[in-house]
Parts: C-alpha cells; sequence; structure tokens
C-alpha cells in the first residue's frame, strides 16, 4: 500500500463492524486499515500518513475518547469521525471539542458514513496543508540572523527607518539592506505582506 495514499484507518473492537466499514471503503475506493484497540492503533500510529480515522468510543481498554484526546494532544491532522452506540451528551460535546467532524450513532446509514469520511478527509486536507504552510514560514523565520530577526520585529511594530536604525545603533543604509534581505529571505515584498506570512503562525504558537 503507498503509504503517501489517504487512508481510512477504523478503530473498533467488534470485527464484524471493522469488515462493513471495510466494504465500505472498498465501495468507494479508499485504503482502509483496521485496528480492534486503541492500543494497537497507537502501536502503528505515523503522523506523516493522511486520512481518515473512525473510531469508536466504546472499547475494550483505552477508550475512543482517550484515543481521541491523545491524539489531539500529539497534533494529529487526520479527521475524526465517532461512532458509538451509546454516546452520551458530555460525551458527544467533548468528541466535538477535541475537533470531531460527526458523531455517528450505530446503527448508522452507509450514506451518513459515507459524507463524514468524505468531510474528514476534507478536513485532514486542509489541516495537512496549513502545517505544512506554517512549517515553511517556521524555516524561512530560521533563516533569518538575530539582527534581521530583531528589525523585523520592528517593522511590524510599524518603528520608522530612523527609529529602526537607532536601535539597532546602524544606519538608515544598513536598515534598508537588512530590510531587503529580510523581505527576500521571507518571500515577501511589503511590511504588509511580512505580516500577513507570520501572522497566523504566531497566533498558532500563542494557543
Amino acid at each position: 500500500m503507498n503509504e503517501a495514499e489517504p487512508t481510512l484507518f477504523v478503530v473498533d473492537d467488534e470485527p464484524s463492524a471493522c469488515k462493513g466499514v471495510a466494504a465500505l471503503a472498498l465501495s468507494m475506493g479508499i485504503p482502509c486499515e483496521t485496528f480492534l484497540s486503541a492500543e494497537a492503533f497507537l502501536e502503528a500510529y505515523d503522523p506523516s500518513r493522511a486520512g481518515c480515522l473512525l473510531i469508536d468510543l466504546r472499547l475494550k481498554g483505552m477508550s475512543g475518547s482517550e484515543l481521541q484526546g491523545r491524539l489531539a494532544a500529539l497534533g494529529c491532522t487526520l479527521g475524526v469521525v465517532l461512532i458509538s452506540a451509546y454516546a452520551d451528551v458530555p460525551t458527544a460535546v467533548k468528541g466535538m471539542q477535541n475537533g470531531a467532524v460527526a458523531l455517528l450513532e450505530k446503527p448508522y446509514r452507509d450514506d451518513e458514513l459515507t459524507d463524514a469520511i468524505r468531510a474528514a478527509f476534507e478536513l485532514n486536507r486542509r489541516l495537512r496543508e496549513e502545517k505544512a504552510r506554517h512549517a515553511e514560514v517556521q524555516r524561512r523565520l530560521d533563516s533569518l540572523t538575530e539582527r534581521e530577526r530583531r528589525l523585523m520585529e520592528a517593522i511590524l511594530a510599524g518603528r520608522p527607518n530612523r527609529l529602526i536604525a537607532r536601535d539597532l545603533s546602524v544606519s538608515q543604509r544598513t536598515v534598508d539592506r537588512l530590510r531587503s534581505s529580510v523581505f527576500k529571505k521571507m518571500h515577501v515584498d511589503s511590511a504588509v505582506a511580512l505580516m500577513r506570512a507570520v501572522a497566523d503562525l504566531w497566533a498558532t504558537d500563542g494557543d
């Protein structure tokens, strides 16, 4: 199996349920891997793989809710769909707060599960793109020298060149040169574009 291909991961301690979802995935043309426990999934978990995770909330051993929480703490980008025959309101709320795209009650219809799986795949695609974008911005930030980083922060604070020159104890010509270097390394052409480039990353770091 191509590990780069988005995959439906199923965690359910009922073999018949796993078999049924696998058959549905096959009809959708989606690769599917099944696990009979949360512990088994965690042992095989690879954060680089794309896809959707279908979790039964009531599992033997670690619960589905605990698994979802553990994955959320790891920064998992898999789109999550929760299923349960006995979902109570607090558990449902907690699951949605942890990022699940849907909570389906057993027995669910195939079209309900199909829609939820597609929504989870789409969420995973967006999260992976966002993560890759943030990683690229961070790589560019890391390429700045200490002086360039100080200048960038001054630019973002709206300080004029003459004050930046005084703060850094350099000439305005040096400020111009450093500004040009920062813009080139950050792949931007203005202070506004620079702000946009780092705003999402800094907002994420602050969460």
